[in-house]
């Protein structure tokens, strides 16, 4: 996988969708996350330089509960999002519970 690929996931933490998969495919990918000054520095940052390597749009969407929606995507066994920022101790329960 190339290396800003690698960057985009490690940064944003936990892959629910096509990306957890490897399947990239697509035009744009969606990733959820908080907003504000930090979701400014995450396009900045990973998100324009990974859109310009691979021409893969990324749609940033700002969530505030982002834990108890992507438990719900994945008790229905469909997810909307590729990609969701967790904070550690989230990211952690995440990856207890088998949400990867």
């Amino acid at each position: 996988m190339p290396m800003k690929r690698t960057r985009l996931l490690s940064a944003l933490t936990l892959g629910t969708g096509p990306l957890a998969s490897g399947a990239w495919a697509q035009d744009s990918i969606s990733c959820a996350g908080s907003g504000g000054g930090l979701a400014q520095v995450m396009k900045a940052v990973y998100d324009d330089p990974f859109t310009a390597e691979t021409g893969i749009t990324v749609n940033a969407l700002a969530r505030t509960d982002r834990v108890l929606a992507i438990k719900a995507m994945m008790a229905a066994g469909k997810t909307t999002w590729d990609v969701s920022e967790l904070n550690p101790i989230d990211y952690a329960s995440a990856s207890l519970q088998g949400w990867q």
